[in-house]
């Protein structure tokens, strides 16, 4: 028993070495971490933009679109601004009505968007790699700052 014991630990030794040499000798691969969106090329009405991006798609589930939550009149900046991020295989109905709760209580437009392939039915993410995450990660940023006058 003994042996065996020793046999296994050894095996798992060698395993571990094996992930590690691996883990550090493959290259990473390489991000362009520059947001490269100009918040300046969004136009005046923010909701018929969000409406003709969407619209590109027949598929998405309807109520998951990405979306303005106005706190005031239509178009009117707040103080503040939420920027909704779903989670990973999620939609912007996750975690609701927190969303919607923080922006009243702050006065603020909400600002939901949809990440790359999700509220379309049938998974179409795309194939999961860091530049894949980073680059539709900044995207809602300036759309929620265009939402904000702080």
């Amino acid at each position: 028993m003994r042996r065996f014991g020793k046999i296994v630990g050894q095996g798992l030794f060698l395993l571990s070495v094996l992930l590690a040499a691996i883990w550090f000798l493959t290259p990473p691969e390489r991000m362009d971490r520059a947001v490269t969106f100009d918040p300046a090329s969004l136009p005046e009405n923010l909701d018929d933009y969000l409406d003709i991006s969407e619209r590109r798609f027949d598929d998405i589930v309807p109520g998951v679109e990405k979306r303005i939550v106005w706190a005031g009149e239509k178009g009117a900046k707040t103080r503040l601004a939420v920027v909704y991020i779903h989670g990973f295989s999620a939609t912007s109905e996750e975690i609701r009505p927190v969303p919607d709760l923080v922006a009243e209580a702050l006065g603020a437009n909400l600002f939901f968007t949809r990440l790359t392939g999700h509220g379309r039915g049938a998974p179409r993410w795309p194939k999961p790699r860091p530049v894949t995450g980073w680059k539709i990660s900044p995207r809602p940023l300036p759309s929620g700052a265009a939402l904000a006058t702080a």
